[in-house]
């Protein structure tokens, strides 16, 4: 039951504030001169998960497994946004380590969730409250957070299937403090539908990803990290959207303010009367 409250709690928190962001949340930025909307955004995404750590540290040893995330954030300034995600992803390497005599292959099932901060290079500029003109198609944006990983590895050697002998004795599952930096490019096919590429770096504070560290790892090397690479489809259903008219051709286009009427305090000229002869 309490799992089903929650699962409420949590529907209503995503999707319950689109009809909230109906009523035109425009600001106007003192630092920036201009005005800017606030609104909430919804993103899925699908990609691939590698790592870096004591058993792999080339690109070519990793297995590029598949990963998926969810995730939400809230536009607070301009440029500026705050968010979270989760993400599923699978790690999983074939190498050559140094304390067994065979090729040893690790596979983890993990899950890691941040918040973040992001900064796009670009920006939406709203000279009046219904200014719609400028409208930024491409962006680029850098990003960073904090967050967690539960991480669940498991090592075996290739030719027999049995677990390493020489290998640090550790209790799984575990969790460790990541730091991520991410780097994207967006795509806005209108102002309610965005796809991104993003890649992300997270490094970790533990040396067992890989379920090799302690004495049987890398001494010299710092702790592991891992990469994700995942292409999302962004929905932001509260940001207003540019109306169009049909004009006599027939197109589409957009729909802007017409110019104010002039008016005139002269009255209008009555008929001539007919001149008598």
């Amino acid at each position: 039951m309490k799992k089903i409250i929650s699962l409420c709690c949590l529907i209503q928190l995503l999707f319950g504030n689109a009809e909230a962001q109906k009523n035109n949340n425009i600001k106007y930025s003192k630092l920036f001169k201009y005005h800017y909307f606030t609104y909430w955004s919804y993103s899925v995404g699908l990609g691939t998960a590698a790592y870096h750590g004591d058993l792999c540290g080339r690109p070519e040893c990793n297995s590029y497994l598949p990963a998926a995330s969810l995730g939400l954030n809230y536009k607070i300034w301009p440029h500026t946004y705050l968010g979270a995600e989760l993400n599923y992803f699978r790690l999983q390497a074939i190498a050559h380590h140094k304390s067994s005599a065979s090729d040893v292959k690790f596979t983890s099932q993990n899950f890691d969730f941040k918040l973040f901060g992001r900064y796009n290079l670009l920006e939406d500029k709203y000279r009046t409250v219904s200014d719609r003109s400028n409208f930024k198609r491409f962006n680029l944006y850098g990003q960073v957070g904090i967050g967690m990983v539960y991480f669940n590895p498991s090592s075996t050697l290739l030719l027999t299937g049995e677990r390493p002998a020489k290998i640090q004795k550790q209790s799984y599952p575990a969790y460790a403090l990541i730091v991520p930096f991410s780097l994207g490019v967006s795509y806005a096919f209108s102002r309610k539908l965005m796809l991104i590429a993003e890649g992300t770096l997270c490094l970790t504070g533990t040396d067992y990803l890989d379920d090799y560290g302690g004495t049987y790892g890398n001494p010299n090397k710092r702790n592991d990290s891992y990469g994700l690479a995942l292409l999302k489809l962004q929905l932001t259903p509260g940001v207003p959207q540019d109306k169009k008219r049909k004009t006599a051709g027939g197109k589409n286009k957009l729909k802007s303010n017409p110019p104010p009427r002039r008016t005139s305090n002269r009255k209008p000229a009555g008929r001539r009367p007919p001149e008598r002869r």
